[in-house]
C-alpha cells in the first residue's frame, strides 16, 4: 500500500438485510485504530542453545476500535449499540482512497469480520 492519508477513509458494516447485502457507511468518524495484533511466541530454547530462541506462533487478529462523534438518531449508530446487545460476529469493511502520489492507483480495502464488544459514551465540559 503506497501513501495514503487518512482523509476520506470510509468505515462500513455489511448489512445483510438488505437484497442483495450491502455495506452502509458508518458516520463521523474521528479516528480509528487497527485492525491488528501480534503474533505469539513460542519459547524453543533448550540446554543446547547458546541464547534464547524463538519461533512465531499464531497471530492474534487483534482488535479495531474508533472514535465517533455520537447521534442517537443516526442509524449507523443505532446499528452498533444494537450489535453489541445481540453479540454477534459481522463484516466490516475499511475502504481507503487511492494513493496520494499516484491518484490511478484507486481504492484499497481490508475486510474482516468482528463484533461489537464496547460502545461507550463520554462527555465532558466542552
Amino acid at each position: 500500500m503506497g501513501k495514503r492519508t487518512s482523509q476520506l477513509i470510509e468505515v462500513a458494516y455489511l448489512d445483510t438485510t438488505q437484497s442483495p447485502d450491502a455495506y452502509v457507511d458508518i458516520d463521523h468518524i474521528v479516528s480509528f485504530t487497527g485492525p491488528g495484533g501480534p503474533s505469539g511466541e513460542l519459547d524453543v530454547t533448550t540446554i543446547q542453545s547458546t541464547a534464547r530462541e524463538f519461533i512465531a506462533g499464531l497471530q492474534d487478529p487483534g482488535s479495531f476500535s474508533m472514535e465517533i462523534m455520537f447521534d442517537i438518531e443516526n442509524a449507523s449508530h443505532q446499528w452498533l449499540i444494537e450489535k453489541q446487545k445481540e453479540r454477534s460476529t459481522e463484516t466490516f469493511r475499511i475502504t481507503y482512497p487511492a494513493d496520494v502520489n499516484d491518484p490511478g492507483s484507486g481504492e484499497e480495502t481490508v475486510t474482516f469480520d468482528a463484533y461489537v464488544s464496547e460502545f461507550t459514551t463520554t462527555g465532558g465540559v466542552d
